[in-house]
């Protein structure tokens, strides 16, 4: 994979990257707000909520988590909600890099991003061309694994800082053109500002979108209905549920179209069941698990829903309407994945 070279680590605070983030423009969330300041009243920076002194600020590193190029067709903000380690220790530790000019062979390579024993602080951006950055994580920098690219860097999360991540909002304007997503907190401490400190943990998938707009991948989908981060509305919406819907392996493109009745529990028994095991016993979903492995799911699977009816229609209308999309979709094998 590539990125643009990284610049030495003493890079000025305020330089940004070339690209744009490809991610949608994030809704507002509830919270507490910052108030406005007086121009006589200090605004509340992100070096004053966390506590640093100005002694420690030298030692302090902020990466803008910039997408390595294999991600930069996810939505970063989905990606770090859904999977916050790959952000946290993937992105943050990424790193394609150069030597320095003046670094011999088997000495120090200057221009590595961390040293060990930095603390490394990592915003993700809100929106597209926003100024508006989510704290994600707070690590101590605790080895230096040699090389580029993922797992430069080892680093552990920040205890005290942990009620912080996804909730805190910082305001950052990105300023010049070179290439460094490395910030030093000793430089201008005040360009990063405290907007907003959520009462949860973001979620951009927070209110129910409509039976005529769902459409998430597998992790979206057992985040948002299973576990102790479950949405209530996802999960009273779907429950109340009877449905056709549609799994699309994105990898290939065919697609399954399967049915919750009530006989099943609907919708949301359903799709707790693929979720717990991938492939609600389906004959063509096992070949694929068993074949490719559970990740290859994880990873290429998408629902969505192409009907959804109350419990006043019977079971029977729902499975008409099954094979109805089967054949106007065409998901029979070896097209797609339905085998009768």
């Amino acid at each position: 994979m590539t990125e643009e070279p990284i610049q030495a680590e003493e890079e000025p605070i305020g330089a940004e990257p070339d690209r744009d983030d490809a991610c949608e423009q994030a809704p507002e969330e509830p919270g507490i707000e910052a108030p406005a300041p007086d121009d006589d009243e200090p605004v509340l920076t992100l070096n004053d909520l966390l506590g640093f002194e100005q002694k420690d600020l030298k030692n302090i590193r902020i990466r803008l988590l910039n997408p390595p190029a294999d991600d930069r067709g996810n939505d970063p903000i989905k990606q770090y909600v859904n999977d916050p380690e790959d952000v946290t220790s993937g992105w943050m530790f990424w790193q394609l890099g150069r030597k320095a000019d003046d670094a011999e062979d088997g000495k120090r390579d200057t221009a590595r991003m961390f040293r060990v024993g930095n603390i490394a602080i990592g915003l993700i951006q809100l929106g597209p061309n926003s100024d508006r950055w989510l704290l994600a994580t707070v690590k101590t920098i605790t080895s230096d694994n040699g090389g580029y690219k993922y797992g430069t860097f080892t680093g552990d999360d920040v205890e005290k800082y942990r009620p912080y991540f996804g909730r805190v909002i910082v305001n950052y304007k990105r300023r010049g053109s070179a290439q460094n997503p490395i910030r030093r907190a000793d430089t201008n401490p005040d360009l990063f500002t405290v907007e907003q400190v959520l009462p949860k943990p973001y979620d951009p998938d927070a209110h129910w979108p409509g039976y005529d707009n769902v459409r998430v991948t597998y992790r979206e989908l057992k985040r948002l209905i299973t576990g102790k981060r479950q949405n209530p509305e996802w999960v009273n919406s779907l429950r109340q549920q009877l449905a056709v819907y549609c799994i699309t392996d994105l990898n290939t493109g065919k697609l399954y179209i399967g049915s919750a009745t009530s006989e099943e529990g609907g919708l949301l028994t359903r799709w707790r069941g693929y979720v717990n095991d991938l492939t609600g016993g389906n004959k063509e979903l096992n070949t694929i698990r068993d074949t490719l492995g559970e990740d290859y799911i994880r990873d290429n699977f998408q629902y969505s829903i192409l009907e959804a009816y109350n419990h006043s229609r019977s079971d029977d209308y729902v499975l008409e309407r099954e094979k109805w999309w089967k054949k106007t979709l065409d998901s029979y094998s070896p097209h797609g994945y339905n085998d009768n």
